[in-house]
């Protein structure tokens, strides 16, 4: 479809390429009618069609008031040269995190919403 529409042309200059592979994506494409700018904006929703797994759930941190409460009264105890020697920030952060809010499966429940 156009986006740029005059009284004598109708011009396509921007494109959305998606390739579907052996994904199951039920997808829509067009174009908003505006007169805000001189092109037409385009979209391109993408609707997986495909049921999630429940079986492998993914991790992730509770960041809850009782363990923000716990860390906060625990902060006083931690070792940080032990932090700080650590040359890896990504390495460090997990040690950090993992004490005070270790990763957790995600519950089916949560994964419904």
């Amino acid at each position: 479809m156009p986006i740029r529409i005059t009284a004598n042309s109708s011009t396509l200059i921007d494109h959305i390429y998606y390739f579907f592979g052996k994904s199951k994506l039920e997808t829509r494409s067009g174009n908003f009618l505006t007169d805000i700018s001189d092109h037409l904006p385009n979209y391109l929703l993408l609707h997986n069609m495909q049921h999630p797994s429940y079986q492998c759930r993914p991790f992730t941190r509770i960041f809850s008031k009782n363990n923000i409460n716990k860390f906060r009264s625990e902060i006083d105890k931690i070792d940080w040269s032990q932090l700080f020697a650590e040359n890896d920030v990504n390495v460090a952060y997990n040690e950090f995190s993992n004490v005070h809010f270790p990763l957790v499966k995600k519950i089916k429940k949560a994964d419904q919403r």
